[in-house]
């Protein structure tokens, strides 16, 4: 099965990001992933970076991050000199979208954006509508751990 290189999680809630490990794992649709709290921290990252082909092959940032927004991080990530948007993709994460965001993104220039937090199911329906890689990622059951009344 054909895997993205890379991807990369941009989130400052480190639940999030715990979960989105977890996922990406389970529905084994990358070779590596990387997980940031901070968008500066991911930018230095990607600065590092040395050539186009090592740049991730999808990054989902949270667009309500504190210090860089998500907007900001965009806009960075995108005047790095090894960026190439025919590479890698952008996507927007977020836990509510008005019509007015939608336009916003769409002014911004982006093509991908979801609801957090993304299942093991969706971050392969992602990754086939992106880069029509098929994955088969089956849905975790859900386990009820309440106590049972006796």
């Amino acid at each position: 099965m054909k895997k993205l290189n890379k991807i990369v999680f941009i989130d400052d809630d480190i639940p999030t990001n715990e979960y989105h490990k977890f996922i990406v794992k389970k529905a084994n649709v990358a070779r590596d992933s990387l997980f940031f709290t901070t968008a500066e921290g991911a930018l230095a990252y990607l600065s590092d970076i040395s050539t186009k082909y090592d740049f991730p092959d999808l990054i989902f940032i949270d667009i309500n991050m504190p210090g860089m927004s998500g907007h900001q991080f965009i806009d960075a990530v995108r005047g790095l000199p090894n960026f190439n948007e025919g590479r890698t993709a952008l996507a927007y994460l977020a836990t509510t979208m008005t019509n007015e965001d939608v336009a916003n993104f769409a002014a911004n220039g982006m093509k991908y954006y979801y609801f957090k937090t993304i299942t093991a199911v969706g971050i392969c329906k992602i990754v086939k509508e992106i880069f029509n890689i098929e994955t088969s990622a089956k849905p975790i059951p859900i386990i009820d751990h309440r106590a049972r009344r006796i």
